[in-house]
């Protein structure tokens, strides 16, 4: 979808949830060397930039007092305020704090009448961000990163509109590449605490604000592996897998890709090369994965442009689940689900939370002998799932749906039941599983695929 924002998106149409946004695909930022690329550390890439610090910061209780032009590049924000990101606003002391459990968090101040968000009292962030682009971003596409915005926002890139998104809990992506200039830069977000997308996020927690995940740039080449998916079967008899990898580039692919698969310890187990879209492997009996030996196999992508190479890297594991004789099996081994929901919520910093926090998280629940996590009721961010793979914790991966409060209002009900049979949340809907699935398709630790949380029945989930 590629047009103009009207200012609306947020308010009362569930069928416009997001403008100019990429597509969703597993985590895919390039590295200019084979030993940083083998590392696998995103963050110590020569293509990634972090915009995450000290933002500009305007905050107001409700829409329409937002400063209308506060996106241009020649607007004076030098009194605003400054705030962390990431971080909920509300732990910064703006707004207000609300622990809802079935209801809308603004049943109070308006009506519910779904799909229309509210205008009276909806929190609204204004951020601004400037920054000088990397000299080795120049002559590559530039991709703008949002991996958690809380729940709709708009994005202004030196005064141009960029785009829109709403689902909180997964990446919205950006191509801004024809909006920077030489020099320094503005990004402009405004973000509204709620939006249609909020009746689909009726989830029994802290109602909270902002943009509380990374935010960064990164740069690519023209034909970058955006997106690869693994796919495979292991043979019961010898443990033998035999796959394929489906590649997505961005812009033209003419480039040859060179696959290298290398085990645990770094040894290469297999290579090949491919002009094509995809490519297949086979492995003579690798380690199989499991929550009690998690063991990881990097895919290591290597493109030739010219004198220079470009990489993607990513880890995946074998395992085989089967559902045999009404038992859960891993790898043909029965295994016991012991295992537990939980909130990506911190204290201090609301849903910002750091990557420490996450590790000593699983570490702990791993001692408690916990090797089963529900992410109740959303998609955690990537750093937890990678975290999964790596420890071994089996995830039921959930969507970001709940619509508990659209059932009954004091006992009575309000007629609405979403999403139900109400056709026009579908593509909505939909987005979100896309959203998820194409983020964590190549996780060895998603054994199962949930649906959401608390949402009726009805056609469109059927």
């Amino acid at each position: 979808m590629n047009r103009k924002a009207s200012f609306l998106e947020w308010r009362d149409n569930p069928e416009i949830y997001q403008i100019n946004r990429l597509d969703a695909h597993t985590a895919s930022v390039p590295f200019s060397d084979k030993k940083t690329a083998i590392l696998g550390d995103m963050e110590q890439s020569d293509y990634y930039f972090s915009l995450n610090g000290q933002w500009k910061f305007y905050h107001v209780p409700k829409p329409d007092l937002v400063p209308e032009a506060f996106y241009r590049e020649d607007y004076d924000i030098e009194k605003w305020d400054e705030i962390e990101v990431p971080l909920s606003w509300q732990m910064a002391g703006y707004g207000r704090q609300q622990y809802v459990n079935r209801s809308y968090p603004w049943e109070l101040e308006e009506a519910l009448m779904p799909p229309k968000a509210p205008s009276l009292y909806n929190e609204t962030g204004c951020y601004v961000k400037e920054f000088i682009m990397p000299e080795n971003f120049k002559n590559r596409k530039i991709i703008l990163s949002f991996q958690g915005v809380e729940s709709a926002f708009y994005l202004w890139v030196n005064g141009g509109f960029a785009g829109y998104s709403e689902d909180t809990y997964t990446p919205s992506e950006f191509d801004i590449s024809n909006f920077l200039k030489t020099g320094k830069n503005r990004i402009s977000v405004r973000v509204h605490q709620w939006c249609t997308g909020s009746w689909l996020e009726d989830q029994d927690m802290w109602r909270l604000g902002g943009i509380f995940r990374d935010v960064y740039l990164y740069a690519v080449s023209d034909g970058h592996i955006m997106d690869y998916h693994i796919t495979y079967d292991i043979t019961n008899e010898n443990g033998n897998v035999e796959g394929e990898c489906r590649i997505k580039r961005y812009g033209k692919a003419s480039e040859q890709v060179k696959l290298t698969i290398l085990n645990e310890i770094g040894e290469c187990v297999w290579e090949g090369n491919t002009k094509e879209s995809s490519i297949s492997f086979s492995l003579s009996n690798p380690d199989k994965w499991s929550a009690e030996k998690p063991t990881l196999y990097q895919f290591l992508f290597e493109i030739e442009n010219g004198k220079k190479s470009e990489y993607i890297s990513g880890k995946t594991g074998f395992r085989k689940l089967e559902i045999k004789d009404s038992i859960l099996r891993i790898n043909g081994q029965r295994i016991l689900i012991k295992g537990m929901c939980k909130h990506e919520i911190d204290m201090y910093r609301g849903r910002a939370v750091s990557k420490e926090r996450l590790r000593s998280d699983i570490i702990r629940m791993k001692r408690c002998n916990i090797n089963a996590v529900r992410t109740s009721h959303y998609p955690y961010q990537g750093k937890w799932q990678s975290l999964c793979d790596e420890f071994g914790m089996y995830v039921a991966d959930e969507i970001n749906l709940e619509t508990h409060g659209t059932w009954f209002d004091n006992q009575t009900e309000i007629g609405t039941t979403l999403p139900g049979n109400y056709m026009e949340w579908e593509e909505m809907l939909l987005d979100r599983c896309r959203n998820l699935y194409e983020r964590d398709k190549n996780c060895p630790s998603v054994i199962f695929w949930s649906l959401g949380n608390e949402s009726y029945g009805g056609e469109v989930l059927a």
